[in-house]
């Protein structure tokens, strides 16, 4: 198991967009202009995560994700802390996923799991 911890200086309604293949997704809010992101899990798959940022949007994409690999892929659980007020868009192929903050808009889709 591998933890990966990253913070990053944003607008103040960011938009996030999130695509991973299996583990949990947890967001949740906090009042400063930055998003910290937690990754967690088998190791080549957090590394294999990129973690694209601008001034207004924070994009996460796992590499199983990317490369188009749906199955026996290793979990990875990502945790996003962001401020209220912006957007989001998340997709998982497995996993349950929470958002604890409120946003402008939000769309999630899960192929399996709690939303």
């Amino acid at each position: 198991m591998t933890d990966r911890t990253e913070t990053y200086d944003v607008a103040a309604a960011p938009r996030l967009d999130i695509a991973t293949i299996a583990g949990d997704i947890i967001i949740t809010s906090w009042d400063e202009n930055r998003v910290r992101v937690v990754l967690s899990g088998h190791t080549e798959t957090v590394d294999g995560t990129s973690i694209d940022v601008t001034s207004d949007t924070v994009s996460i994409r796992s590499d199983s994700h990317k490369r188009g690999r749906r199955f026996f892929s290793p979990a990875m659980d990502v945790i996003v802390t962001m401020p209220p007020g912006g957007s989001a868009r998340i997709g998982s192929s497995s996993g349950d996923i929470r958002v604890r903050v409120p946003l402008e808009e939000i769309d999630v889709r899960s192929g399996s799991g709690d939303i």
